[in-house]
């Protein structure tokens, strides 16, 4: 009788069923703290994520976004409490999507909407028919074209009046002021859409700049969130987090990192092992060459890097030199009051010893490249780059996350000369004591897909502990390719 419904509700939940398969790890010997999404799938192969707490409140938040050809993934590793890295978690892929929408390749045009009507209207003196456009660029496409005749602000434009003229504003006008500029250097008459000569043959596109650039209005909000909460939560100012981003798409790997999470590619060599390849940079102050960076600029301060109990540590207090957060460490204004003996610096800070300021790598994706292992460095701890490709391309894919957590786990308790059952029995905030927060992440790149059809698979957003899965931002994209 409810065939039907039956029917839909298969539809609607097919797509979505793989990428539920997610939980606190439920083996016999249970340890509650490990949480799992053991398999998913993305257009160009699957993948599989894993945490494991060890702080008393979770410090790493970590994220994977499903878009229709593309994945993103998000690892931010947080010190000295966990508002840098949940604020990173809710803010920084929306920056990249909107980065992304509106960034240009191949043209100087400021405003390619407004761009386009410009040049239908003052130009060709009649509308060319609309492309698809990405949802959010319609209202600027529609405004501009209401502007391009318009007077100075408090006229209308020629022909429209009423609520349409209201919604032109002064920017608007500015923006559209300097679309009908760049007409001056364009060719007369077009009759066809500006990027059929090459002004931007992909309108949305991804390059390190805009990586670099929504790295950099992550870095302000958060700042500007210190800047808010500073007087009632003085400590947030000492609030940092490691920041490591992949995104694969069109065929090529995006990286970008702060601290020392690390991507890690393993490809297949000549004689068909698997080889280790690390992608990413540790800007950690144990590096000599980061040792060396430091110094060289800050030539005056010879206690930049400072050797405490066996650690290097910058100012003798943090061992990441590159991080979001960390405001007091960054600018004077977040400077924590002397009782704060933990954070405490010797002299006030003249120039900042951090910065936000991401390592970013482009790199096309190789035949040989068979997957991808993004992880904060509490994995990196207990397993070489070469233990943990091999351990990927030895076993199933499901769960593999899960696999190299318990593996580190496994090495931690053996350090501490002790059995790993009796290590996940160690609550949460003591376990730190014997290994950090620990995120994984494996993508794994099946080449059939990569550059040919993709695979359907639904636009969705994965945050690490959370259960739930929310439609992805990616969408914001939807009519750019």
């Amino acid at each position: 009788m409810f065939s039907w419904m039956g029917r839909i509700a298969e539809a609607c939940w097919g797509p979505v069923r793989r990428y539920a398969r997610m939980r606190k790890d439920d083996d016999d010997d249970d340890d509650a703290l490990l949480w799992s999404k053991d398999i998913g799938r993305h257009a160009a192969g699957d993948f599989s994520f894993a945490i494991v707490q060890a702080n008393e409140v979770l410090e790493d938040y970590s994220q994977v976004e499903i878009g229709r050809d593309a994945i993103f993934v998000g690892v931010y590793d947080g010190h000295g409490g966990a508002d840098a890295s949940r604020f990173i978690s809710n803010h920084l892929f929306l920056h990249l999507m909107t980065q992304i929408l509106f960034s240009f390749e191949k043209t100087d045009v400021v405003l390619l909407p407004i761009l386009i009507y410009s040049v239908s209207s003052s130009v060709n003196e009649r509308p060319l028919p609309l492309p698809p456009l990405p949802p959010l660029w319609r209202p600027a496409v529609m405004t501009a074209s209401l502007v391009v005749n318009r007077p100075p602000c408090g006229g209308s434009p020629t022909g429209f009046s009423g609520g349409a003229a209201a919604e032109c504003s002064c920017d608007t006008l500015v923006a559209a002021s300097l679309a009908k500029i760049s007409l001056e250097a364009a060719p007369w008459k077009l009759q066809r859409w500006p990027w059929d000569f090459g002004f931007a043959q992909e309108f949305g596109t991804i390059n390190e700049d805009v990586v670099r650039s929504a790295f950099s209005a992550t870095e302000e909000g958060f700042l500007a969130h210190v800047r808010r909460t500073s007087q009632i939560k003085p400590l947030i100012a000492a609030m940092g987090s490691c920041c490591l981003v992949g995104v694969i798409w069109r065929g090529k790997l995006y990286l970008a990192n702060l601290g020392d999470s690390r991507a890690v590619v393993g490809y297949l060599g000549r004689s068909n092992n698997i080889i280790a390849e690390q992608l990413t940079r540790d800007h950690n102050a144990a590096m000599e060459e980061v040792r060396q960076e430091l110094r060289s600029l800050h030539p005056d301060d010879s206690n930049i890097v400072v050797l405490k109990h066996g650690v290097w540590r910058i100012k003798g207090i943090i061992q990441v030199s590159r991080t979001i957060g960390d405001a007091y460490l960054k600018k004077p204004e977040f400077a924590l009051d002397p009782s704060i003996t933990r954070f405490h610096l010797t002299e006030p800070l003249c120039r900042p010893v951090l910065t936000a300021q991401p390592s970013t790598y482009t790199r096309a994706i190789l035949p040989q490249d068979k997957f991808v292992i993004f992880a904060s460095d509490g994995l990196w701890e207990h397993l070489s780059n070469q233990q943990a490709v091999e351990i990927v391309h030895d076993h199933p894919r499901e769960g593999i996350a899960r696999r190299l957590i318990r593996t580190a786990l496994q090495e931690a308790a053996h350090k501490r000369e002790m059995r790993y059952a009796d290590l996940k029995k160690v609550d949460k905030g003591i376990r730190r004591f014997f290994h950090d927060d620990i995120t994984v992440i494996v993508v794994y790149i099946d080449h059939e897909f990569l550059l040919g059809p993709k695979a359907s698979v639904a636009e969705l957003s994965i945050h690490g502990f959370a259960d739930a899965i929310g439609p992805s931002n990616f969408s914001m994209l939807d009519g750019t390719n």
